[in-house]
């Protein structure tokens, strides 16, 4: 997904402004991801499936816990992999920062939304507990930035991510 659609120079430009690429990385993979199942409707449920699936194995380790109890960043990750079936509860303005990613159309977009997320947190001093990122093998050293929390990457290919450790898994 992401080298279909993330811009490698917006890649950079995010990069230079040293912006929270846990954050982006959320918000741009609910726009990736949104755009896949457009382009391709029969992917759909292999989406659900597929996140169901990592759930169930405690892939993002929320089994057992309160997804509500969860920063915003983390409970907004798991909406947009899990779907309403979560029912994951958001406050007045959090729902309207969820409205504002899933409105999002270009990277731009995306990158505006990031930053009133990032402002957001720091405001309630709120930080992601781990980032996740799933990627069909675009890792490139443009994902520099800042990553604040634990990350793992999960690729289909033989890449290794520039950033925090890496998991190949088969598709």
């Amino acid at each position: 997904g992401h080298a279909l659609y993330t811009p490698l120079e917006g890649m950079q430009k995010a990069k230079d402004e040293n912006m929270n690429m846990s954050i982006l990385n959320v918000v741009e993979d609910a726009r990736i991801e949104r755009k896949i199942k457009y382009k391709y409707p029969g992917l759909k449920n292999s989406f659900i499936r597929a996140y169901r699936e990592l759930m169930e194995r405690d892939f993002f380790e929320t089994l057992g816990k309160d997804l509500n109890a969860l920063n915003f960043i983390d409970k907004a990750n798991m909406h947009f992999k899990g779907g309403a079936d979560l029912t994951i509860r958001f406050s007045e303005f959090e729902r309207e920062l969820i409205d504002a990613i899933d409105s999002t159309e270009t990277y731009e977009d995306v990158v505006d939304v990031a930053k009133r997320i990032t402002d957001y947190m720091k405001e309630h001093n709120l930080k992601p507990e781990c980032s996740v990122v799933l990627t069909d093998g675009y890792v490139g050293n443009d994902w520099g930035g800042t990553w604040n929390c634990p990350t793992l990457w999960t690729i289909c290919s033989d890449m290794k991510s520039p950033i925090g450790q890496t998991i190949k898994i088969e598709v």
